[in-house]
């Protein structure tokens, strides 16, 4: 069945979006995006954002909610990606750009960097580890990128060119903080 999801801060704050009955969809929950943007509050005003596996576009929608200049959203499945036009348009979002396309291919021609990067895949596909790699050797990275990862494992080994910066776990949900150090990954 079709549900709600809160944006809990910002200009947006107490609007619900429209989130379709897909049983792999996994919204954030509140407690993690309350921690979450507490810990990017230093960052957001002004950002270049990108949402990795958008899904119900809750962390790209609370992005621009508290202040983020551009929001780019990658999605795949083309009912989230129409339900993500909906929403940006109930809310009257313009500072978004929504691309229906897989992440891998979407990620081989980034066409620009990043300030803020939401990398959040189906905990189904384990894929974190891998997307992240890419994101180190792809375009979509500067000097001091911050970069969300949200997983049900602990990752390990994590690539010498990031610096973890904060991480958490609630319930089965680990996740972390990570800060680009080099300018051309």
């Amino acid at each position: 069945m079709p549900g709600k999801v809160r944006i809990i801060g910002g200009s947006w704050r107490g609007r619900k979006l429209d989130v379709p009955d897909i049983p792999e969809l996994r919204p954030s929950p509140d407690r993690v995006r309350e921690t979450l943007f507490n810990w990017l509050q230093p960052y957001i005003t002004g950002a270049h954002c990108l949402d990795l596996y958008s899904g119900t576009g809750i962390l790209g929608f609370e992005s621009l909610s508290r202040g983020a200049g551009r929001v780019v959203m990658v999605e795949h499945n083309i009912v989230l990606t129409k339900n993500l036009q909906q929403q940006a348009k109930k809310l009257d979002a313009k500072e978004i750009d929504i691309v229906c396309m897989d992440v891998i291919t979407w990620l081989k021609n980034c066409p620009s960097a990043f300030d803020i990067i939401y990398l959040d895949p189906p905990y189904s596909d384990k894929q974190a580890g891998n997307i992240l790699a890419q994101l180190l050797n792809c375009g979509c990275l500067k000097r001091g990128s911050i970069i969300y990862v949200e997983t049900d494992y602990e990752m390990e080994d994590v690539d010498p060119r990031l610096q973890t910066i904060k991480s958490a776990k609630a319930g089965v949900v680990q996740y972390r903080l990570y800060r680009s150090k080099n300018r051309e990954n």
